[in-house]
């Protein structure tokens, strides 16, 4: 009887043994599972912190978001407004300037005419002076013989003389009408040249004006 025992007993502790161990092993694992589980839980409730932080921080970025996107719009409507407004400023300064342009360059030919025309009335008034002179020394001549053979006459060739005399006075009143004119004329194309140079002028300053502006 005590020798079927002991082997029995010797099992029997070898059982609790291998069962000790094992429970060991267990709670060892269980414990590793728990502190691996808890780290776990730790870095799933950190990663959460920061989601929530992230999505705060993503909705607040995607506010100002839509307010930068407005203002933005916003700035693209006032440039587009300032852009036309501008292109169309400068087509009417462009439309001033080429209107300056045509103008000074009309001003600038009829002025290259007209000075010829005064430099023609200069050449030639030399000798329409010389011919007017000429012609009113005949006059005087004319006058003088007339008034010497009027001494000599009648009264009836006196009456005739005198009516001649009235028509020599009219042709030399005519003729010194024809000389005033002829200086008038040369006086008012050379008033009308100075007023298209000066116009000239203010067209150029009006062009640099455009130019600086632009």
């Amino acid at each position: 009887m005590n020798c079927d025992c002991v082997p029995l007993r010797s099992e029997l502790e070898n059982i609790r043994n291998k069962q000790s161990i094992l429970l060991r092993d267990h709670q060892m694992q269980l414990e590793l599972i728990k502190q691996k589980l808890k780290n776990n839980m730790k870095v799933y409730c950190t990663k959460q912190g920061y989601q929530k932080i992230n999505e705060q921080g993503i909705n607040k970025l995607k506010e100002i978001i839509v307010i930068k996107n407005s203002e933005i719009e916003i700035l693209i409507h006032t440039n587009q407004k300032y852009r036309a407004q501008l292109n169309q400023e400068e087509q009417i300064s462009n439309l001033k300037i080429q209107n300056l342009k045509k103008e000074s360059q009309d001003i600038v030919s009829l002025n290259i005419i007209q000075q010829g025309e005064i430099n023609k009335f200069k050449l030639e008034q030399p000798q329409r002076e010389d011919l007017l002179n000429e012609q009113y020394q005949l006059r005087l001549e004319e006058i003088q013989n007339y008034y010497s053979q009027f001494l000599k006459l009648n009264g009836k060739e006196k009456y005739k003389m005198l009516n001649k005399q009235d028509e020599l006075m009219q042709k030399e009143k005519v003729l010194n009408e024809q000389i005033n004119n002829q200086f008038s004329l040369i006086q008012l194309l050379e008033i009308e040249q100075l007023d298209k140079i000066s116009i000239i002028n203010y067209n150029e300053k009006d062009l640099q004006k455009f130019q600086i502006d632009q």
